[in-house]
């Protein structure tokens, strides 16, 4: 009687929804406390401007459950069932919806340059070639300079330009980029990663309403449905962990291998660190499993796959990063950067990248946590937590140990994420959220009298994610990139050069706006915050331009049609 008695104080719902109210309330606290108080900051802005009025949101969700606790519908207990019997309905019917999303909420805008950079270079891709070209005098003009050597690498001599990112997303949105349809490349992946969360816990469990439960917990989080209307290459991190972490649940040396592949092209997504830092408790769990020679057909795969998309293109994006650093005005070197060869600077600037954590970024972690409890399905941390106690499956185990060593690694990187929806940072690892869950409410609702309230009251509040706190960012993030796109030179139905005067959104978010074909096909954006273009600047890069409108952001110019 006193076990039970233990079990019920310890699994009753309304004690777990008090406790999200009391973190939500946390959450609030700290915005009114420290977001205020970096306006101007991008990472800052977001969560004062977007995630402060979703935190009311939670709220008033959370408080109405505790409220209408006892009048939910017992019917809809049943969801799961249906869901974990029909992933790909579900699949197909969110790529669907996100698809649309994409273009009416994204508008198909490439934001951010974290976005832009890999959709620059998918363009390049698409013509079958390595780099773009941009005239040379005009590198300043197209690419802001702080940008330079960051995002893009340019030979300011030949102007020859890249992204400074690895090449994988860029790769992934190639044939989308080549049929005009670029914006579907990501709620396909979406709608890809739901499958995998299915099948992943499905063969962890054995158990077809548990893959029900995951999937839906999946779909109600902002974080993963929403940034697959953007353009970030984080749903293509979570997809490729899926699929890695699925591989490894049966360590054969074909699946290892199939792994190494998949994880090396995740190395090359945009940079290595994000896999690096989840697949590190799965080399543990191989070698506890199979031991320490089972690493080799992994790292055959790595080694096939990631010597030509990592090494190769290293060494490619290292000698035009050189030529940036040498040209720019003053010129960007390092100590005694005269005897260095082109991958010691290399290494120099990565070295820029790691420090010891600073107040501030100590802060900056404290406000990704807080977006992975606002951005997820209502309640999921925390069912995530307790799945960790009712599991006896050992990947549970080692998927948080995943989850946990991408949060810690990032406390290394000595800046936050930026631009970006939910705490991209952690987004890899973001899979152990819904499949611990899943296992949590599973037991809660088979195990105790006093949880069989819980399944009615899950499924609610993953509808109220879905349906509710889904939405609201949606609408949140339109409002943003259509604030964005409004911040330009006026719009013309010809082909057209905007020159950005650096007001509005592009003086605020750091000349975000420059978005431009390769070689300058179609319509053009420079930015000349000192005006110092003049007309006949502008009439001889541009032959036959004509001046047709100008508002407080820009000029807009009519361009000749291309021949």
């Amino acid at each position: 009687m006193n076990l039970n008695l233990r079990t019920t104080s310890l699994t009753a719902p309304i004690p777990a929804l008090v406790l999200g109210i009391l973190i939500t309330l946390i959450c609030l606290t700290f915005i009114e406390n420290h977001a205020i108080w970096y306006s101007g900051v991008a990472f800052w802005d977001i969560i004062n401007y977007d995630d402060r009025p979703m935190s009311w949101v939670l709220l008033v969700i959370l408080i109405s459950l505790v409220a209408l606790f006892q009048r939910l519908p017992r019917w809809i207990e049943y969801l799961p069932d249906w869901i974990g019997g029909h992933p790909l309905r579900i699949a197909l019917g969110t790529t669907t919806t996100l698809a649309i999303l994409a273009l009416v909420a994204y508008h198909n805008f490439p934001l951010s340059m974290d976005e832009y950079a890999p959709w620059f270079q998918a363009k390049i891709f698409a013509a079958g070639t390595l780099t773009g070209r941009f005239p040379p005098e005009l590198i300043d003009h197209l690419i802001s300079t702080p940008y330079q050597g960051h995002f893009f690498a340019v030979d300011r001599q030949t102007g020859a330009v890249i992204s400074t990112y690895w090449p994988g997303f860029a790769l992934l949105l190639t044939p989308f980029m080549v049929l005009g349809t670029p914006w579907l490349c990501n709620p396909l992946i979406v709608g890809a990663t739901l499958m995998m969360i299915w099948k992943l816990t499905l063969d962890i469990t054995q158990d077809c309403r548990t893959a029900g439960w995951a999937m839906l917990f999946t779909l109600a989080s902002p974080a993963v449905t929403l940034n697959g209307i953007s353009y970030y290459s984080m749903s293509a991190h979570l997809l490729t962990s899926a699929i890695f972490v699925w591989l490894l649940l049966d360590p054969t040396p074909r699946r290892c291998f199939t792994a190494g592949l998949v994880g090396a092209f995740a190395l090359s997504l945009h940079n290595p660190y994000p896999h690096l830092v989840f697949m590190l408790p799965w080399v543990v769990w191989i070698v506890a499993r199979k031991g320490v020679f089972r690493l080799l057909p992994l790292s055959a795969g790595y080694l096939v796959l990631g010597t030509p998309l990592v090494l190769m293109w290293t060494k490619f994006r290292a000698d035009l990063l050189s030529a940036t650093m040498r040209f720019m005005s003053p010129p960007i070197t390092a100590p005694h950067a005269e005897t260095q060869g082109t991958l010691d600077a290399v290494f120099d600037i990565l070295a820029g990248l790691f420090s010891s954590p600073s107040p501030e970024m100590l802060l900056a972690r404290s406000g990704g946590l807080l977006k992975i409890w606002l951005w997820a399905s209502p309640l999921l941390l925390v069912l995530a937590i307790a799945g960790l106690r009712y599991s006896r499956h050992v990947v549970m185990r080692y998927l948080m140990a995943s989850a946990i060593s991408t949060l810690l690694a990032y406390y290394l990187i000595r800046f936050d994420q930026g631009m970006g929806w939910g705490y991209r940072y952690f987004h890899p690892a973001f899979l152990a959220l819904p499949v611990l869950a899943a296992v949590a409410v599973r037991h809660l609702e088979m195990k105790t009298d006093a949880s069989r309230q819980w399944p009615a009251l899950a499924v609610t509040l993953a509808l109220c994610g879905l349906s509710i706190m889904t939405p609201g960012y949606a609408l949140l993030m339109e409002r943003r990139v259509s604030s964005a796109i409004h911040d330009m030179p006026p719009a013309i139905a010809n082909r057209s050069l905007k020159i950005l005067s650096g007001r509005g959104y592009c003086a605020t978010v750091r000349c975000d706006l420059l978005h431009n074909d390769p070689w300058l096909r179609g319509d053009v954006v420079l930015i000349d915050k000192k005006q110092q273009m003049t007309q006949e600047d502008i009439g001889r890069l541009f032959p036959g331009v004509r001046k047709v409108a100008t508002n407080p952001y820009g000029t807009t110019y009519r361009l000749p049609e291309d021949k």
